[in-house]
């Protein structure tokens, strides 16, 4: 093992929550808009180098990839989401989600997320 190798491993095992990550390489983002998908993984953090959150994510379906967002919106959304997820015992199949590009007043691009609740997870709520 050479010391690149043996860096990595430590820093993953340091980092478990981040474990998912392990052998996928980035995905991009944009090839994700407009698609309906469902998370597998999701991780809230705080950039190193801005003063800003990401969120770091698998989606069902994809074993290769992990993305990464840093728009505001939609990091808020994820936090309400999982929030949401967790006080009603819910995991990430329960609802599948689509990320769209919206341009601001200003002709800025950024990401907004909207979700939806799986018929098969709603039945269970309802009951």
């Amino acid at each position: 093992m050479n010391l690149q190798e043996a860096v990595r491993q430590v820093n993953e095992a340091s980092n478990s929550e981040l474990g998912f990550l392990r052998d996928r390489a980035k995905g991009d983002v944009r090839h994700l808009i407009g698609r309906e998908v469902i998370f597998e993984d999701v991780a809230v953090v705080t950039s190193k180098y801005y003063n800003n959150e990401n969120i770091l994510f698998t989606i069902r379906g994809d074993n290769a990839h992990y993305f990464r967002i840093c728009s505001g919106p939609v990091v808020e959304s994820v936090k309400k989401l999982m929030e949401g997820l967790t006080n009603d015992g819910k995991d990430w199949d329960a609802i599948a989600v689509t990320i769209n590009e919206v341009r601001s007043h200003q002709g800025r691009r950024y990401y907004v997320l909207t979700a939806r609740i799986l018929e098969e997870a709603e039945e269970q709520i309802a009951l």
